[in-house]
């Protein structure tokens, strides 16, 4: 039960340091994958910390900002494992009196530092370009520190406040001076963060700001523990992040395209001087321009369609934005822009996006690993799915099949024959076991380039499969049929139905090794006599038979359909094959891959 005794009342800084989070994020460690000083790694830092470091840079990037860029266009940074420490050559804050909330007057300069709702960031102008928008930052940057020293000159007087122990008063202290500028040094409450310095990380992610500084506002001279920051041109800095990028560029945006390889989309956002490790909006509204373009061109030449997600996890962004209007975040950390598309696009739109993709579907080094991708995709989709179509033709009835009954597969034929009725009087002639049969209809298909998945969903060639034994991607083992017998009408027809079956058995090559491929040739002429009958299989067979054809009926056989009984059964059980042998498997290519050309040059030779 609640009792009147747990009610409080909180000054400013106590409520700060009781609920840090609300002010300045997390103050605990967290992992981020992000680009640290251009290499992109997984870091482990502490978000709070970090916020009141940024505070104060901001200040001093702002009142660049603030002067159109005529002031503090000199900041220097100095970090060691215990303090930091920021100069500027800006205007400096004024050191007059302002009023306080109980009427009496305090020192502008105090107010703004040891106070947490005083500063100039209160006016919500939508053409707001600065980073500051709380009035609580460099406030904040002094409560969670042990030593404060913040010191400021506008060009007439000089002001300095110490503090410690989280923004309690030490000294204040106003003398002349004729310089402008502003100092401000800190040692954290490293306590607070649950750490006792500054490590490596953080120091580098404090230098990684100052380089998105740098070419944000080329107009700034940074400096880090006495070091120039220098970033070069457009083109310089996006390389710094990785080869091939293709890079936009105009007076407010940088922005890189270049491939990545871990499959996710990586970026790195600098607006208004802010980098933004979540990205936000922005990113949002910059892929979304440029991948709809990439996906018609892949579409158009590669003939798939592939969703946004899978081109941008290929992609990496490299994106700069200046005078960025009115920013908006998710949180006092600042590191995801929440602006809307339309608030986006005022800024944005007119970034040839069209020009972007197409210079993007140029480059192999980033088309490719989307194409592979995609392609390694289908091929699993399609595996997967080969695995269950293989499945469920173990278990298929093939209605049409005469199945040879006997136990010896290598003694027994299987005749595939062209339509039903070359197969009409197969029943009453055949030797039941070793002799099984199976009708085509219509034309084969054509599987030279064709995927599994396209000849599984030909139903005559998986049909084939069952009765055979047959399974895309295995070997030719454990077979229903020893021999193979192809047995097709002697015209134009049958001999290319006879080609596309020996093109589709040649995904299982030892078939012909081992000689079970056969061509099974029916006669075209057939000299039929009361007790004795002469097969000819061409027409100078038929001129070159020496006896008397008197006594004889000559019959041009159109079709197996044309075949008498008796005829039937002798081509059956006296078979006339040719073995089926494949010198140079090279000539598939030419005889039924998409280029007609070798084709018509092979005929004409």
């Amino acid at each position: 039960m609640k009792t009147k005794d747990e009610f409080k009342i909180l000054d400013d800084i106590s409520h700060v340091l009781l609920r840090p989070a609300i002010y300045i994020g997390s103050t605990t460690a967290e992992e981020k994958k992000l680009f640290l000083n251009f290499e992109y790694k997984s870091v482990n830092y502490n978000p709070g910390l970090f916020k009141i470091i940024n505070e104060l840079i901001d200040n001093s990037v702002d009142e660049h900002v603030r002067t159109d860029f005529k002031f503090a266009n000199k900041i220097d940074i100095a970090v060691d494992r215990n303090r930091f420490s920021i100069t500027d050559n800006g205007r400096g804050i004024p050191v007059d009196k302002v009023k306080d909330t109980d009427g009496s007057e305090i020192y502008r300069p105090e107010a703004a530092w040891c106070r947490t709702k005083a500063g100039s960031n209160f006016n919500d102008d939508k053409n707001r370009v600065t980073a500051g928008m709380n009035g609580v930052g460099s406030a904040l940057s002094n409560i969670f520190s042990k030593y404060f020293m913040g010191e400021t000159s506008d060009g007439k007087n000089k002001f300095v406040v110490i503090c410690r122990d989280n923004a309690k008063i030490e000294s204040v202290k106003v003398t002349k001076q004729a310089k402008n500028y502003t100092t401000v040094t800190i040692e954290p409450d490293f306590d607070r963060f649950g750490l006792t310095q500054f490590d490596d990380t953080m120091i580098s992610m404090i230098e990684d700001r100052l380089n998105g500084l740098a070419v944000a506002f080329p107009t700034i001279t940074f400096k880090f523990n006495n070091k120039a920051i220098k970033t070069g041109t457009a083109k310089q800095y996006v390389a710094n992040f990785g080869a091939d990028a293709i890079v936009y560029s105009d007076p407010n945006i940088i922005l890189g395209f270049m491939p990545t390889v871990d499959g996710e989309l990586r970026h790195h956002s600098v607006i208004n001087g802010l980098t933004l490790y979540s990205g936000g909006a922005h990113i949002d509204y910059i892929m979304n321009n440029v991948v709809q373009t990439v996906r018609d061109g892949i579409k158009k030449k590669h003939k798939f369609d592939i969703m946004p997600a899978q081109i941008k996890s290929h992609i990496q962004l490299i994106s700069v934005v200046r005078n960025f209007k009115n920013m908006k975040f998710d949180s006092q950390t600042k590191e995801r822009l929440t602006n809307t598309a339309v608030e986006c696009g005022e800024h944005l739109s007119h970034i040839d996006y069209e020009k972007i993709a197409k210079d993007i579907l140029k480059s192999d080094a980033i088309l490719m690993p989307i194409i592979e991708t995609q392609l390694a995709r289908q091929a699993a989709a399609d595996a997967a799915e080969e695995r269950k179509k293989n499945k469920a033709l173990k278990q298929k009835k093939v209605a049409k099949h005469i199945p040879a009954t006997g136990n010896f597969f290598e003694k027994k034929t299987l005749f595939i024959t062209e339509g039903d009725s070359a197969i009409g009087q197969f029943v009453s002639v055949r030797n039941a076991d070793t002799q099984g049969a199976i009708p085509l209809r219509g034309k084969v298909l054509n599987t030279f380039d064709k995927t599994n998945k396209e000849i599984l969903n030909n139903t005559a060639l998986a049909e084939l499969m069952v009765v055979i034994g047959l399974e895309l991607g295995k070997p030719a083992r454990q077979l229903n049929y020893g021999t193979i017998a192809i047995m097709t009408d002697q015209d134009v027809d049958g001999g290319a139905i006879r080609c596309q079956l020996v093109n589709f058995f040649y995904n299982w090559p030892e078939l012909f090794k081992e000689g079970r491929i056969k061509i099974l040739n029916s006669p075209i002429y057939i000299l039929r006599g009361k007790k004795d009958r002469h097969y000819f299989y061409n027409r100078k067979e038929l001129e070159a038979f020496k006896g008397s054809t008197d006594k004889y009926e000559l019959a041009y056989i159109k079709g197996l359909g044309s075949l008498r009984l008796e005829e039937y059964k002798d081509m059956i059980n006296n078979p006339y094959y040719q073995t089926v042998k494949i010198d140079n498997p090279e000539l598939f290519e030419m005889m039924y891959g998409k280029d007609s050309e070798p084709r018509k040059k092979y005929m004409m030779e």
